[in-house]
């Protein structure tokens, strides 16, 4: 009879031990979610020259995402003057609060914001260069190459 006593509390202790290990780990995977969060916000509020920004919300396995790919490195290359651009791939568990947090419905998402970080338009699915660059247009952006 002692022994199952002690046999119990050892199981006990083992399975509060394993929630306690577990409430540990999930806290640093959500201080590392929040993390990037902070950085993604702060990105708007830190601009140096407070330009327009893009994004890209997309996923590596997305076939229109990865036709957008050599358009929005091109972007990150070339138009660096005129507005930045930023891809954010939804395959990383670290950035799936994303979605949600700018309703993406459909990927690949486009996302268009002024300088102050207010988003002015958004489209869903893939936009060729000379479209994105007609949306600045349309936005009052002038963008020349």
């Amino acid at each position: 009879m002692n022994f199952k006593k002690t046999l119990l509390i050892i199981i006990i202790l083992i399975a509060a031990g394993l929630v306690v290990y577990k409430n540990i780990q999930l806290n640093k995977h959500y201080s590392e979610i929040e993390k990037e969060r902070a950085e993604i916000e702060e990105s708007f509020k830190n601009a140096s020259k407070r330009l327009p920004k893009l994004i890209d919300i997309g996923a590596a396995s997305c076939v229109p995402c990865k036709m957008m790919k050599p358009i929005i490195e091109e972007f990150q290359r070339d138009y660096t003057e005129f507005f930045e651009t930023e891809y954010i791939d939804l395959t990383y568990p670290q950035n799936q609060f994303i979605a949600s947090r700018y309703g993406v419905r459909v990927i690949p998402t486009i996302i268009f914001f002024d300088e102050l970080g207010n988003e002015k338009h958004r489209h869903e699915g893939f936009i060729s260069k000379e479209d994105v660059l007609a949306v600045w247009k349309r936005l009052g952006i002038k963008v020349e190459k």
